[in-house]
């Protein structure tokens, strides 16, 4: 097993947590409230973070039955639905909550990154935008949509004032 393989993917999810984390940390709630994109259910900073925390949970179980033999999301799987019907469900979630959500949930990624083997991380399966991919870009992905999403919210703050 490659170790330096598992060694980049996991420090690269690090990366991208501590660049998120540095940008919510110490928000007001004002801040909190602060508009991050124009349209949809995702429009506020604490949306946005709340979005996070649920994908995160919700793609470390795709990943999980990718590695045990399943073929990820449905192919008929709606991203849109589903990101919109989570953030209905969990929309009372408060930045304290938040915050340890975030944490645990790295925690058990990280967990479960540190489980795979070489065979696991080359694993195919159906990622949330339907694309059938190893389970090592799922996990870079991963990072990629904190990293993306973390910019925004600085984006939205800075343009704020």
């Amino acid at each position: 097993m490659s170790i330096n393989r598992k060694e980049r993917l996991i420090a690269r999810l690090l990366r991208a947590r501590r660049t998120l984390l540095a940008e919510i940390d110490g928000l007001t709630a004002d801040q909190w409230a602060s508009a991050v994109y124009s349209d949809g259910a995702m429009s506020r900073v604490i949306d946005v973070v709340n979005h996070l925390a649920d994908a995160e949970s919700g793609m470390l179980r795709n990943l999980q039955n990718i590695v045990a033999g399943g073929e990820g999301v449905p192919a008929d799987f709606d991203r849109d639905r589903y990101n919109d019907s989570r953030l209905r469900k969990t929309s009372a979630r408060t930045p304290a909550d938040l915050r340890s959500l975030l944490e645990e949930n790295r925690k058990q990624l990280l967990a479960f990154v540190d489980g795979l083997d070489e065979a696991d991380l080359d694993r195919q399966g159906r990622h949330a935008a339907l694309e059938i991919l190893p389970v090592e870009n799922h996990l870079k992905i991963i990072a990629i949509h904190e990293l993306s999403h973390a910019r925004d919210i600085r984006l939205a703050l800075q343009a704020r004032g």
